[in-house]
Order: C-alpha cells, then sequence, then structure tokens
C-alpha cells in the first residue's frame, strides 16, 4: 500500500529530525571531546614570553672577574627584534612562514595543504605550522604528533596573538630557536657559528642559520664527531672536549644546500632580487666556530656554587623548584666569594696531587694504602670483610659483570645471586671494585644504582632473586658468554675513569666576611664526572680533630688550665678497654693532651664534664644536635659515647666546611659572619635576588678559654711549617682512614681532608705524608696573624706531669713547662712525686757497689701518685708506670769487678817486674 503525500511528508519531518538529532548529538560530543582537550593544555604565561626563555647564568669571583656559566643545557643570549639585521628576519619568514604578518597565528591555507598531504601517505609527513604555532609547540607543548595536540596548539596559538603583537612573537621566536651546536636564539647561533654578533650577519649566513630551523640534526652546519671515528684526512674547522671526548668539527655539506633553498623562497618572497641570492650563494662563508677557553677552574667550582646559588634563593624566599629553575634558566648574574688567583692556585696543587701525596717511598701496597686482599685479590678491611672486588676478576673491560656458573642459583622461577656482589643499600647497587694502576696507585669503580624498581627485585636470606617477570621486562638485564652469566653494564652504569685513593678536598675561609675563597671537592679538578667525586660535602669521622672543640674547650671554660693533669691510660668503657690499639703516656698535662691528641685523656675530660655540657657547647661552634646520632634514633649506635665525643668517630660524620668554619669561631672569638660561598645574585635587569649576611654571628663563647685553647694549638704538629701566631690541629678517626689538617689565624682559615671512600680501608699512618701535602695548601696564603695573649696574663713553669710549679727535680727530670695563665688561675703549690735515683751512666740503669764512682750520676724521676694495677687495664703499663729504671746495672757486675781485679794485679806484678829490670 502506498503512503499518501500527507504521510510521506511526515515521515520525512520524522526523519529529519532524528538526523539533526543525531548532528546535535554528535556535534556536541565532538565539542565537549575539544572542551576536554583544551583543558587539558599545558597552563601558559603568554605574556612576556622572552623572561621565561632559559637564559644562562654565569658566575663571577668575588672580585666581579668572570668565571664559568652554569650548563644548563641550552647557550641562550636574549636580543630584541631591533638588533636583529632586516635581511636575517627576511630569511626566516620566507622559509618559514611567508605570510606571518598577515594571518591570525593560523594560516588556513598551510593547514589543509597539509592536511592533504598527511592523509595522502596515512601519516603525519608536513607540519604546516606557522611561526606563532612553533613558538608554542616549543615553549608549551611536546614534539608529539596528534589531533589533540595540534589543537592544544591552536588554541594557545590564539590566545598567543591575541596578547601580543607581531614583533613581540617574532622576537619570541628568534631568541627561543633551537640552532643545534648548543646554541638556543639568534644571537647564540651567530656566536657559536661565526663568532659574531647576529648584528654582523651577512645575507648568505642568515640564511644559513635560517635553513638550521626545520632540522637541526641534518642541517646543522657544523657537525661535532668524535676524533677516533674520523678519518685521518679530513679537514677539521677544529676541536673540543665534550665529556672527556675530543670531537672533531667538520662542515656539513647539507646545511648549504638548504642554505641555497632559503635564498630561492627569499627571492620568491621578493625579499631579494635575483641577482642578489645568486651573488650571496657565490659568496664564501667562513664558519668560525666559537670554542669556549677552559675556565682556568677546577670543575668542581660550577657544580658546587651552582649548587649554593640554589640554597640561598631558598633562603631568600624561592621554592626548592623554583630556586634550581631560576638558577638554570634566569640569566642570573651569580657573584661567589671566591679569590680567583687563589682558587686557581689550589687547583694547581691538586693537579700535582699524586706526585705530591702518593709518594712511591711511602706506603705498603698501593700509596698510602695499607691493602689485605683475598685468595682471589679481593679488598678486605682490617676485619676480614669484603670491601671491593678486584675489577679484572669479576668485570670485563667494558664493565659487564662476570658470573661464573658456581656463584650464582638459577630455576623457573628467576636468578638469585649472592648479596656480597651488592654494597647492601636500596635502590640496588653492585659493590665497588678497585684496581692497581701502573704506578702502584689504588684506583676505585664506583657503581651507580641498577635502573630496577624495588618491587622488580627481591632480599632474600640466600642473596638477591630476581623473578622471571622482571627478566622478560628488562631481556637486556643479564646475557650468557661461553657458559657465564653476564650483568650488563648498561644496568650496573660503571663509571668511565676511576677515582684514585685517598681522595681528598680542602677550603679556605676568609675571617672577615665569613666566605669561601677558594675550595676543591676532590683530586680530579680537571674530570668532568666530577659531580660522583665531590667529597666538599661528604660525611666523614672528624676523629681527634673534633676533641678540642668538644672536649678542650668545655674543660677551659669550666674552669680547667692548660696545666690541669690527667692520667693518659686505658679507660674501661662497659667492659673493653678504650681507646684501643695506642701508646699512653701516663699522667700528662691538658696542654700536652690538646697538642698530642691523646684519646684516653680527652675521654677522662669528658666523662668529667658530662656529655650534655660537652653537646652544648660543641652546639656553639656549629655542630648541632642535627649532626648527631642521639640514642633515640639508634640505641646501639649512637654519638652519646666516649668514642664519638672525645675521639671524634661520629656515626654520621660532618663535612669539611663545617668543621673548617668552626675552626674559623675558634679562631674569630666567634665574631664572623655565616659560611658563604655567594656573596649575591642579581637578575638580568640588574635587581639583587640574594645578599649574604654581612653580621657576625650571635655566639656566646669564654674569650679567655678559646684564647687559651689557640695557644696550646700553636705548639700542634704544624708548627715547624706555619707562621708562629697560627694554630693547627690534626686530626684522624680510629680506623686511620679519614686524615683532617686545619690550620688558622686571625685572617683564615684553611682546612684539608684526606681519605678513602671507603671508611673501612686503612691509610698507613704517615703523617709526613699528610703535613707535606697540607703545606703547600697553606703557603698558598700569604697571611701573618697577630694572635697574641693578653698582657696581664702571667706565666709559670710547672711539671709536665702533675701541673704543680717546679721544683730543682722537675727540672733536672726533663719534665717542665712554661705555660700561660688567666691571673689568679696559676697553681700555688709546689709538685712532689719526685725521686732521685743513681745511674750508671754507661748501663742507664741503677748502680750497684761495682759501678766506678765516675760513671755515677744523680737523676730525677717522675713517680706516679696511685696504685695503678695493668691486670684491670688489659695488662697496659704506660710510659710511666715505672719511675725510672728498676733494673741494676747489668754491666758493673761482680764478675766484671773481679776482672777488673784481676788485670789490675796483673799490671801491678808487671809493674814490679819493670822495676827490677830496670835495677
Amino acid at each position: 500500500m502506498k503512503l499518501q503525500p500527507r504521510a510521506r511528508k511526515t515521515w520525512w519531518k520524522i526523519g529529519g529530525l532524528i538526523v539533526l538529532i543525531l548532528v546535535v548529538i554528535l556535534c556536541s560530543m565532538a565539542a565537549a571531546l575539544v572542551v576536554g582537550i583544551l583543558q587539558d593544555a599545558p597552563p601558559a604565561q603568554l605574556h612576556n614570553l622572552n623572561e621565561q626563555l632559559a637564559q644562562t647564568s654565569a658566575l663571577y669571583d668575588g672580585g666581579g672577574n668572570y668565571l664559568e656559566s652554569i650548563d644548563n643545557g641550552e647557550y641562550r643570549e636574549i636580543v630584541p627584534l631591533s638588533q636583529v639585521p632586516r635581511h636575517v628576519q627576511e630569511a626566516f619568514l620566507s622559509i618559514e612562514d611567508r605570510a606571518f604578518y598577515d594571518h591570525g597565528g593560523l594560516d588556513l591555507r598551510q593547514i589543509f595543504a597539509s592536511l592533504r598531504a598527511n592523509l595522502q601517505s596515512g601519516e603525519v609527513v608536513r607540519g604546516g605550522s606557522t611561526i606563532s604555532q612553533q613558538l608554542v609547540k616549543n615553549m608549551f607543548l611536546t614534539s608529539q604528533q596528534s589531533l589533540s595536540r595540534k589543537l592544544q596548539e591552536a588554541y594557545l596559538t590564539l590566545g598567543l596573538e591575541q596578547n601580543l603583537t607581531k614583533d613581540e612573537i617574532f622576537e619570541a621566536y628568534l631568541n627561543r630557536v633551537d640552532f643545534g651546536f648548543g646554541s638556543y636564539g639568534i644571537e647564540a647561533a651567530a656566536q657559536g657559528y661565526f663568532s659574531k654578533s647576529v648584528g654582523e650577519l651577512t645575507v648568505e649566513e642568515g640564511a644559513l642559520l635560517a635553513g638550521i630551523v626545520k632540522s637541526t640534526a641534518q642541517y646543522q652546519p657544523i657537525k661535532r664527531i668524535p676524533i677516533s671515528d674520523l678519518p685521518e684526512d679530513t679537514e677539521l674547522l677544529d676541536t673540543m672536549q665534550v665529556g672527556g671526548v675530543v670531537m672533531g668539527l667538520v662542515e656539513n655539506p647539507k646545511a648549504y644546500e638548504r642554505k641555497d633553498l632559503v635564498l630561492h623562497t627569499m627571492v620568491q618572497g621578493g625579499y631579494l632580487t635575483e641577482e642578489e641570492a645568486r651573488e650571496a650563494q657565490m659568496r664564501p662563508i667562513e664558519l668560525r666556530p666559537h670554542i669556549p677557553e677552559p675556565s682556568g677552574y677546577s670543575t668542581y667550582v660550577t657544580d658546587t656554587l651552582k649548587q649554593e646559588a640554589i640554597l640561598a634563593l631558598e633562603t631568600a624566599g624561592y621554592s626548592p623548584e623554583d630556586a634550581e629553575r631560576t638558577v638554570l634558566n634566569g640569566g642570573l648574574k651569580i657573584h661567589s666569594t671566591l679569590d680567583g688567583a687563589l682558587q686557581q692556585d689550589l687547583d694547581q696543587v691538586y693537579r700535582n696531587y699524586a706526585p705530591l701525596l702518593l709518594d712511591p717511598a711511602r706506603g705498603k701496597g698501593a700509596q698510602m694504602e695499607d691493602l689485605q686482599l683475598d685468595e682471589d685479590d679481593n679488598l678486605l678491611d682490617p676485619q676480614g670483610r669484603l670491601l671491593y672486588f678486584s675489577y679484572g676478576n669479576t668485570y670485563d673491560e667494558e664493565g659487564n659483570l662476570i658470573l661464573p656458573p658456581d656463584v650464582y642459583s638459577e630455576n623457573a622461577q628467576g636468578i638469585i645471586l649472592p648479596a656480597t656482589y651488592f654494597d647492601g643499600t636500596a635502590p640496588l647497587s653492585l659493590r665497588d671494585a678497585y684496581t692497581i694502576s701502573g704506578e702502584n696507585h689504588l684506583m676505585v669503580f664506583s657503581f651507580g644504582n641498577l635502573p630496577l624498581e624495588e618491587q622488580e627485585y627481591q632480599l632474600r636470606e640466600e642473596g638477591i632473586f630476581f623473578p622471571q617477570e622482571t627478566l622478560e621486562a628488562h631481556p637486556d638485564l643479564f646475557s650468557r658468554q661461553d657458559g657465564l652469566l653476564v650483568l650488563s653494564a648498561s644496568y650496573g652504569n660503571p663509571p668511565e675513569f676511576p677515582s684514585l685513593q685517598p681522595a681528598s678536598s680542602s677550603i679556605i675561609i676568609d675571617h672577615k666576611t665569613g666566605g669561601v675563597l677558594a675550595f676543591t671537592g676532590g683530586i680530579d679538578v680537571d674530570n668532568a664526572a666530577r659531580l660522583r667525586l665531590n667529597y666538599l660535602h661528604s660525611l666523614r669521622q672528624p676523629g681527634n680533630a673534633l676533641a678540642p672543640l668538644s672536649v678542650y674547650y668545655p674543660a677551659l671554660a669550666s674552669g680547667q688550665t692548660l696545666a690541669s693533669a690527667y692520667d693518659d691510660s686505658p679507660l674501661n668503657v662497659h667492659g673493653e678497654i678504650w681507646p684501643s690499639g695506642t701508646y699512653f703516656r701516663g699522667y700528662s698535662l691538658l696542654y700536652t693532651a690538646l697538642v698530642e691528641s691523646l684519646d684516653a685523656v680527652s675521654g677522662k675530660i669528658l666523662e668529667e664534664l658530662g656529655l650534655e655540657a660537652s653537646l652544648g657547647e660543641l652546639e656553639k661552634f656549629g655542630i648541632g644536635q642535627e649532626s648527631l646520632v642521639t640514642s633515640g634514633e639508634n640505641e646501639q649506635r649512637n654519638d652519646y659515647t666516649l668514642d664519638a665525643l672525645a675521639g671524634g668517630n661520629l656515626v654520621r660524620g660532618i663535612t669539611l666546611p663545617q668543621l673548617a668554619y668552626s675552626y674559623s669561631i675558634l679562631a674569630t672569638d666567634g665574631a664572623i659572619p655565616q659560611l658563604h660561598f655567594i656573596q649575591r645574585i642579581e637578575d638580568p635587569q640588574g635587581e639583587i635576588l640574594y645578599q649574604a649576611p654581612e653580621e657576625a654571628r650571635a655566639v656566646e663563647l669564654e674569650e679567655e678559654s678559646l684564647a687559651l685553647l689557640r695557644y696550646a694549638l700553636m705548639d700542634g704538629k704544624f708548627a715547624a711549617t706555619t707562621p708562629a701566631d697560627d694554630f693547627s690541629v690534626l686530626g684522624q678517626n680510629k680506623f686511620n682512614s679519614d686524615y683532617w689538617s686545619i690550620c688558622a689565624n686571625d685572617e683564615f682559615t684553611v682546612a684539608s681532608w684526606i681519605g678513602n671512600d671507603a671508611q673501612g680501608l686503612a691509610m698507613v699512618e704517615d703523617e709526613g705524608a699528610v703535613l707535606d701535602f697540607f703545606a703547600s695548601i697553606y703557603r698558598l696564603r700569604d697571611s701573618q696573624g697577630e694572635m697574641e695573649l693578653p698582657q696581664n696574663w702571667t706565666q709559670a713553669t710547672v711539671s709536665s706531669k702533675t701541673g704543680l710549679l717546679a721544683t730543682t727535680a722537675a727540672y733536672r727530670s726533663g719534665t717542665v713547662l712554661t705555660l700561660p695563665f688567666v691571673p689568679g688561675t696559676e697553681p700555688k703549690e709546689y709538685t712532689e712525686n719526685y725521686v732521685r735515683k743513681l745511674i750508671c751512666s754507661t748501663s742507664g740503669e741503677l748502680v750497684t757497689q761495682y759501678c766506678p764512682d765516675e760513671e755515677v750520676v744523680s737523676r730525677y724521676f717522675f713517680q706516679r701518685p696511685d696504685d695503678y694495677d695493668p691486670e684491670e687495664h688489659g695488662g697496659i703499663r704506660p710510659e710511666d708506670y715505672l719511675s725510672g729504671p728498676w733494673r741494676y746495672c747489668s754491666v758493673h757486675t761482680k764478675e766484671w769487678y773481679e776482672e777488673q781485679q784481676e788485670l789490675e794485679d796483673e799490671d801491678d806484678d808487671d809493674d814490679d817486674r819493670d822495676r827490677e829490670d830496670d835495677d
């Protein structure tokens, strides 16, 4: 049955309505999708784009001299559009966006042309982006090619065009573009390729640079290729070092082909005549790559000052993220406190580190190292525990870990490696390895963390388990070679170069400002991989270099004098002898214990003072609770012990700047500003973002006690190599893995640390080597301090055993010292405890009845005032346990006497016979 016209009309209406509804729904869905995509667009500040461009920050020394630039991956210098020659602007417009000044940000003709090309090919082969779109993509979006990204790009581009003029957009674009060769922005490109400013570029040079934008990889005029990969007859523009590798700089022919295309488009755009383009095409271009001169400073300078600048901005109110971003990309002028000449001198000392400190005449095994090896040549600590693997026996030349079948197990569930191959930290890290260089130096390879998530391995009693799922997710983690299991070096991350042991770092502090005048973070001053080797802020055990601050100053501040006497004999701490493995002098003065670093005396003084008193005074020197491990943190191993506070064997340790600054406080009676590396920070407009505080710290210290402490330290172990008014400290921890050297006067503090990466690895006890090396550093600063005792102080000559006024017996025994005293604290009583003994001058023993009178001398000896039982002290007898010799003369014995008598009788008989013959 046929529908009537009215019915057909009704169905058409219904159908049309349905189609309309579907269209509305589809449009709504599309609109919702577009809105969602646009809402996901990254936040973009569309004003002041130049301020958002990463600019290279520069470092300066304390005198305003340029030191170095901070590497942020982009070298850029912002220039206004007015400084860019018109022909250079036209070169970019002709090749990138000829209609730039005519469209509203989106060029529909280019969009449809690129859409048609992409549809025909089935993939994105043409971008069709305007200069505005390229700027938006480079500043706010990723390079991902997708519909959502193109919609966001279009949306942000329209917003950009509404907020900025065309010239502002073009200026930002020219300052943003990546030109390769480490150059970002047109000025950096002109400097990088031609060593000239953008205003000096010729037509052909501008065209060459404009041609790079499409693809820096293909069209940058200069390519950097390792010298080792180039044929010998390659013509080089120059060479440069990149990450320690020598690169040859060679011309790229494709760049010139692209330059000719740019000149052709300039003709098409009406910017050049054909004759002008032909002339520009024929003119030769001289590439003069800008090779930055070596700064002349150690590779630690930039890394350390960059981090210190970030911390400085944080103190000025910046968040950690904003501080880092501003330092890296803000084009800042960062004025450090460094003395440029002194810094270079210090770097030079460290360039001569190996021959200066690691003298082949010293040491056992590798120089200054006391090495203990197992049967596989792995290096052990003094307790026989594994420290380092032998690199040659454990790793191949590429740094792959080689595992023989008998050291690992494998089943269907996965692979288990022995825990000894790892250092026991999380995330998972391979144990370090060592080798001995041709110069007999210890070299250590430090490995990085394996790039695995914690759930991708398991810590088991039998070792480290890598489940099958991990092996499938990382098929290149392990491989097989001739029946051996190989863990890839790409996961172990071995260093390119091993580090020389022992390592060292130094710092020089100016007391007037609190600024650091020079420093180095390690011995590899020219090593590009310095970040892994920077020891400046490493936490190390100060050893007995801590005692003057934690023990002797508190003792003097509590009323003790330099003549206070203590018995340098072992203590019994929880049933164990402390300190162990040392020599004990017996009765000694506080002065002697301080100068000679007698740990037992330090411990006995600390027991008298109490830990809390020591901690309170120590905090005044800048070493507070945050540097110590409390018993609440670790009941078994903490710093509330004699070993930590008297011996300086802290659990975590302190840094070199921290200890050096503590002694700066001692040198200045606390009148020194806070330690700092950064003087001030300016933004590109010259506004000061940070200024170091100039006021001194408010510290309540007993000046008389500080003066006494300094006086004693003037006779320290560096006294022979330092000016008379300078004081010094030489400290070492109980493992002999850390040596500290500090010298100071009223102007400077100079401090150095020498030690092994592994604190369990002992060095040969060779104070001479340490003293010689440190003296070469201390001589760098030319200064004569003026540290004098107050004129009204008194001096007294006392017994160096009892601290009481010296008697004739003390003088004759050779045990006297002349020491200063705060008026009223000098001793009033004369010493006793001395005995007179007759000694045979030949044997040095007690006289007998047979010793000739002419051989008998009278000597005086100190006699200990108490009953000391060696059995209660581990069988140890201090040096003065016996009051002089206790054996009788072993030369002039009865037998000797009788023999002498016989000889005399024979002589008498001979004389008688001679007289008879004469008669």
